[in-house]
């Protein structure tokens, strides 16, 4: 059995290599490391069933974070370094009375895992990273457009109210992502009808939290430019797949 840790500031780490017997790792942090960092993490038990990885983690907060984004990862590796990773929002965890966690996920053939544990800008750095994942788990669903036209006199401003559900297919909390909302005029080529993007705002949402398989309704107002006041224009949303 060998087992060792890396600690930085903004994420841990532990790597441990799995040969079907218990593991115990500790870190026994200095006054100087505490400040650094804000969590200990054990792993205090381990179970391994030829296709399922669990492990029962104590993790204890040290201090209070100003930013509560905390985010853990727990990679599994097959004996031909395959690596299968599953990402999990602290606040979807819970503990029970020995500030204890259950982490699990599926690998074959396992010969040894990794778990990373960030918090502060280095979660948000990290969050970056799998967001094209997480946003290809979300859905779009019940979309209504409804175009509006606002006059005065002869002035008149072109809107398009859309409203819709979103759906979290993932199995973890999102808290933030980025929408895009454009605007489209149909073209005929050879015979084929094709949306051509004429307009398109991106719509930062920084505060959404939607916890796994949530559904949230959600409505915006995209104002048409005047300039394309003229053509028969369309409206559509779309997840943006870059925070």
């Amino acid at each position: 059995m060998i087992a060792k840790s890396i600690l930085k500031i903004f994420w841990l780490v532990v790597f441990t290599s799995f040969l079907g017997c218990s593991v115990k790792h500790t870190k026994i942090l200095t006054p100087k490391q505490v400040l650094a960092n804000p969590y200990t993490l054990e792993v205090v038990e381990e179970l391994y069933d030829g296709e399922t990885l669990f492990l029962q983690v104590e993790l204890k907060e040290l201090t209070t974070l100003p930013d509560k984004l905390t985010l853990i990862s727990l990679a599994g590796f097959n004996d031909q370094q395959d690596k299968k990773e599953k990402f999990f929002n602290l606040q979807d965890l819970q503990t029970d009375s020995k500030n204890q966690i259950t982490l699990a996920i599926p690998v074959k053939n396992l010969v040894e895992y990794q778990i990373q544990l960030f918090w502060g800008k280095q979660a948000w750095s990290f969050y970056t990273q799998i967001y094209p994942l997480l946003a290809s788990n979300l859905d779009i669903i019940n979309g209504e457009v409804e175009k509006l036209r606002e006059c005065q006199l002869e002035d008149c401003q072109i809107k398009f109210k859309i409203k819709f559900d979103l759906l979290n297919k993932n199995e973890i909390t999102v808290p933030k992502i980025n929408l895009t909302l454009s605007l489209l005029e149909n073209t005929e080529v050879d015979g084929l009808i094709i949306p051509n993007e004429l307009f398109s705002k991106n719509i930062p949402i920084n505060d959404l939290n939607l916890a796994a398989d949530e559904v949230r309704q959600l409505e915006y107002i995209i104002a048409q430019p005047k300039e394309l006041n003229e053509l028969n224009t369309l409206a559509e949303v779309s997840i943006s797949e870059k925070l």
